[in-house]
């Protein structure tokens, strides 16, 4: 499960050492109104909760993964990213999300990690195509998923639920090329 991301980082799973972490970098407002789940304000409940649902993704299907992005000077957690199987879409696919540490930004730490990740699922993992739903107005996301290689398919007219309100998505994928 551990991949080394350059000389610097790495990918892991998350443990139940990674609570405080969470809770640290979570309570960051910015990452709460870009990503769809990630509750504010964000506790060690909530923390719990994540980390137990990594683990039973993790055991239930060989395709979803959560990795936390780490730090090799210190191991420390400054964000995480996932890819979720299609479901009953098929095995072929996945979603990925992700968020990142404010202090972390703007590094090009994520571009790093996508395309990593986008290699282990597009290789290993033997996917044909990652997708990335992205709240309209994200533009760092969208910035980031385009320098991925990620090309944009559509505008998701009232697609996303948060905080009562329904938003628009624009929705961009990263596929291989078949035949």
């Amino acid at each position: 499960m551990w991949r080394t991301v350059g000389d610097d980082l790495l990918l892991s799973e998350l443990t139940r050492l990674d609570r405080e972490a969470l809770v640290e970098h979570l309570a960051d407002k910015e990452i709460h109104d870009w990503t769809v789940s990630i509750p504010h304000p964000y506790t060690l409940q909530s923390a719990d909760d994540f980390i137990g649902r990594c683990a039973t993704k993790a055991a239930g299907a060989p395709t979803a993964v959560t990795w936390a992005i780490r730090t090799k000077h210190d191991n420390g957690l400054i964000g995480c990213i996932g890819l979720e199987p299609g479901g009953r879409l098929g095995p072929h696919r996945a979603d990925m999300g992700y968020w990142l540490a404010r202090e972390h930004r703007g590094k090009g730490i994520m571009t790093r990690v996508v395309n990593k990740v986008c290699e282990v699922g597009l290789g290993e993992m033997e996917l044909v195509r990652i997708s990335a739903t992205v709240f309209e107005g994200n533009e760092r996301s969208t910035r980031l998923l385009e320098r991925c290689g990620f090309a944009i398919e559509g505008r998701l007219k009232h697609y996303l639920l948060k905080d009562g309100r329904v938003c628009d998505g624009l929705l961009y994928a990263r596929t291989v090329s078949l035949g």
